[in-house]
């Protein structure tokens, strides 16, 4: 078989495929174009090959971010880690007329025998479907938060004016019910709050006031509200002192702590049952403050590195520790920081600990108009 039929056939059989494929060179010129890729963004074929890629293929992170900022963001990830990039369902794809369409994103570079870089695989499939149920499941966990938490407070009320004794005395069992009633009340409570901050968070519907901030008096706060968490997990906390002075910065307070909190929160939880150690520390940088939470606990394992953010998500070794969780905080976390202007990322060795890094722009956050402030109540009450 001649070459040419071979490309042919390859050719046909990309085209047949339902996602959209598209084949960059090292000088970033499109060198190949399938037919998915062509409905997905409305460029023909013919007004495709040899254009640089940033001319064909615009993408918007939902909710915020400049239109092309993202895809040359995403090929410059992949072309420094020099491994195959997948990028999340938030993304939009830019297509010709303005037409926005949620995509999943897949990058692989592609290298000769020598080992050179020669280009990039780029498959991109439309998740219109996939986000329309999602955002009906969202609306339903919204619905349903709003509807228990309600008669969750009632519980609490109640269980409180019982403990206190007010309709009459208590023998030991009956406190020891009522306590594990209280307890298990506020677990529910916390958690119906997350999933709250979580819809309101995806769906752009959280309030982002920002205020002038003390970035070092919010991480004392936040350490001296959950010093007693640390205390009852024999772990010792502690706030670096910090080497230079640091100008407010304007943020909101009250979500940027509740991320400082979730992180602390995780730290002691999955620190050494002898010996444990959480520290925080405060550096500034050039455009942005830089803050890391460290441990001496579990550590992530590296197969599950991957997954930390995703909602839902708890690594097998620290269920065996700690079998109450959600796996909602660190995906609250992201949702924050993100939502904040910043980054946020982490470094971990199994048995040996993790540090979680994140970012606040010394420009500030930018402000929105939402229905709802954060849900201030965290899961280790």
């Amino acid at each position: 078989m001649e070459l040419d039929d071979v490309k042919k056939q390859y050719e046909l059989i990309l085209d047949s495929i339902n996602e959209g494929v598209f084949v960059i060179d090292k000088n970033k010129r499109i060198v190949f174009w399938n037919e998915e890729i062509q409905r997905l963004t409305r460029w023909n074929r013919g007004d495709a090959i040899s254009k640089i890629y940033s001319e064909r293929v615009k993408f918007l992170k939902r909710g915020r971010g400049k239109e092309g900022s993202q895809a040359e963001y995403l090929f410059n990830q992949v072309l420094r880690s020099k491994e195959e990039l997948k990028a999340p369902e938030s993304l939009f794809l830019i297509s010709r007329g303005r037409r926005k369409i949620p995509v999943s994103f897949t990058a692989t570079p592609v290298y000769n025998s020598k080992k050179k870089y020669i280009g990039m695989i780029v498959t991109l499939r439309d998740v219109t479907a996939e986000c329309a149920v999602d955002e009906m499941r969202t609306e339903f966990v919204s619905l349903v938060s709003h509807q228990l938490k309600t008669p969750l407070t009632a519980i609490s009320w109640f269980t409180e004016m019982l403990k206190g004794e007010e309709v009459g005395k208590l023998n030991e069992r009956q406190i020891d019910y009522l306590n594990q009633i209280y307890k298990n009340n506020r677990r529910m409570v916390a958690l119906v709050n997350d999933l709250l901050n979580i819809t309101r968070l995806e769906a752009g519907r959280m309030t982002v006031d920002p205020r002038p901030t003390d970035i070092k008096e919010l991480i004392e706060e936040s350490i001296d509200e959950i010093g007693f968490f640390a205390k009852e997990r024999n772990c010792k906390l502690k706030f670096a002192t910090l080497e230079e002075k640091i100008d407010k910065i304007d943020i909101d307070a009250s979500l940027v702590k509740q991320a400082v909190l979730n992180l602390l929160s995780n730290a002691i939880k999955y620190s050494k049952d002898k010996g444990g150690k959480v520290a925080v520390f405060v550096k500034k940088k050039k455009h942005d403050i830089l803050i890391k939470v460290k441990d001496n606990g579990l550590g992530i394992p590296d197969e599950n590195k991957n997954q930390i953010f995703q909602k839902f998500f708890r690594g097998e070794n620290v269920i065996t520790k700690e079998t109450e969780g959600t796996g909602l905080g660190l995906y609250i976390v992201k949702l924050i920081i993100e939502v904040s202007g910043g980054k946020i990322w982490f470094e971990s060795k199994e048995d040996i600990g993790t540090s979680f890094f994140f970012t606040l722009p010394l420009s500030g956050s930018k402000a929105h108009r939402g229905e709802r402030s954060i849900a201030k109540f965290s899961d280790f009450y």
